[in-house]
């Protein structure tokens, strides 16, 4: 009587010993694999995922997104995701055809494992008119260089915090955590980019393409042109006469941004002619491994504000 009591005894801490050790676990005994579209949004699943997840992206550093072209490399990655995250708004329709090579059912629009990151996100320069080739390479549905605001990358966050909390519910507590952390980290950081940023609230700015409208609307920033003409369209001759107009009319020289991808020869003559200081700039962090998404901008403001 007395052992069949202890044999009890031991067989219910066992399980609850077990329970414990299971609720401890990510789903299926292994990490949730995340496959990112960049290393921004990897980083941002890495911070909110914690030790339950494994991360990794598509495109590494910082590159042209309009250029990008998919290898086999990418299907295998996409055929073993448990999570996707992709930029959304037309921009990565490449990722479309992977995910039908893959046939990975998970990760499919509609499922747990599928996120358009750029969902919720309050979009920049959506066109309201009719759109044709005379206008440059205009993107339909808006400016998607969106994770350059701060407060977007809390948006982007809480997505991948739903769709974990989905696929992995015995973990949901500590992704909410993870998620609060984040984003508190991210308001703290904010004050203190803000304060930096306010040597630079009598300056305009100038870029070479349209990837920091979205830096600039956080910030409440100054832009008066950019080195295009129109978007995807190289600088010319005519438009850098006209640009100039429109710098002799600020009281200060402007700054110019180039995006580190873009031909920097122009920006950096600019700069020289009107004396003021030329900015090569990534919109990336270089990797998810050794960088986190608050060291973006503690990168790109440090570069801006020591001239």
């Amino acid at each position: 009587m007395f052992l069949s009591i202890i044999k009890k005894s031991i067989l219910s801490i066992l399980i609850l010993a077990s329970i414990f050790l299971n609720n401890a676990q990510p789903i299926h005994g292994k990490p949730i694999y995340i496959v990112s579209i960049t290393d921004d949004f990897a980083a941002i699943a890495k911070s909110i995922g914690g030790e339950f997840v494994k991360v990794d992206s598509l495109v590494k550093g910082s590159k042209n997104l309009h250029n990008i072209h998919p290898k086999p490399s990418m299907v295998m990655k996409v055929k073993k995701a448990d999570l996707l995250l992709r930029l959304g708004m037309q921009q990565d329709a490449w990722i479309d055809g992977l995910i039908q090579v893959a046939r990975n059912k998970k990760i499919i629009p509609g499922q747990n494992g599928y996120i358009d990151c750029s969902t919720n996100i309050n979009k920049l320069e959506v066109p309201t008119e009719k759109i044709d080739g005379s206008m440059g390479d205009v993107h339909k549905a808006g400016n998607p260089h969106y994770w350059l605001n701060p407060q977007n990358g809390k948006v982007i966050a809480k997505q991948i915090q739903t769709h974990l909390s989905q696929i992995s519910p015995e973990n949901k507590v500590t992704f909410q955590k993870n998620y609060t952390q984040f984003a508190q980290k991210l308001d703290q950081k904010m004050i203190q980019w803000q304060q930096q940023m306010t040597t630079l609230k009598d300056r305009s700015f100038i870029t070479y393409h349209k990837v920091w409208s979205y830096f600039f609307d956080a910030f409440d920033l100054t832009i008066i042109g950019h080195l295009e003409p129109l978007p995807g369209i190289p600088p010319t001759t005519k438009h850098l006469k006209t640009l100039n107009k429109k710098i002799n009319q600020q009281t200060t020289p402007p700054l110019i941004i180039t995006s580190n991808y873009y031909p920097d020869q122009i920006g950096t003559r600019l700069a020289q002619q009107i004396k003021s200081s030329h900015h090569i700039l990534e919109p990336t962090i270089k990797n998810s491994t050794e960088y986190n998404y608050t060291d973006l901008f503690d990168t790109i403001i440090a570069s801006l504000t020591q001239q």
